[in-house]
Parts: structure tokens; C-alpha cells; sequence
């Protein structure tokens, strides 16, 4: 997080929104430590993500993206692993 926190700093200094693709490929969640870096990077910039695209192989993580969804004014999709091509030409356009 501490060189990833910058990255969306120069994002929002250009006046743009900050998109992600997420592959969440052998992933099996957060350490206590690190969920907290993230949610306090995240509750921070909220109103500045635009697109978000999860792709992954497990059924949690389509609902996280379900819930990132409900939870904010961004654009979330989940993609399944064989779907990677399809969620970077979604998140590119």
C-alpha cells in the first residue's frame, strides 16, 4: 500500500478516477493487517475509483465484488480466470 497509495494521488491530481483490475488468481484473502491498510486507503478514496474489475476462480470473491458494488458509486464487475482478456479490454474502455 505505501507505493500503491501515491499511484492513485498522481491518478486524481490529473483529474481522472482511478480504475482496477483485480486477478484474484491463488488468492485467499487478506492478513488482519493488511485489510486494515487497505480499508483505510480505500474509505479514503471512495469517490475516486471508477471502474473496478475482480477476476477470479471462487465464489467469495464474486460476491466481494458484489458487495465493493453495493458499496460504492463505482462500475464493479466480476470475471471468471477465463475471462481475463475480456475484463482489460472492459476496463480500458
Amino acid at each position: 500500500m505505501e507505493r500503491f497509495h501515491p499511484l492513485i494521488h498522481n491518478t486524481i491530481e490529473k483529474g481522472q478516477k482511478v480504475d482496477f483490475y483485480f486477478e484474484l488468481e491463488d488468492f485467499d484473502g487478506y492478513e488482519l493487517e493488511g485489510l486494515w491498510e487497505d480499508l483505510k486507503v480505500d474509505t479514503t478514496h471512495l469517490s475516486d475509483y471508477g471502474k473496478m474489475a475482480f477476476v477470479g476462480d471462487k465464489k467469495w470473491q464474486e460476491w466481494a465484488a458484489k458487495a465493493t458494488d453495493f458499496f460504492t458509486d463505482s462500475e464493479v464487475r466480476f470475471f471468471h480466470l477465463q475471462e481475463k482478456k475480456k475484463a482489460k479490454e472492459w476496463i480500458s474502455q
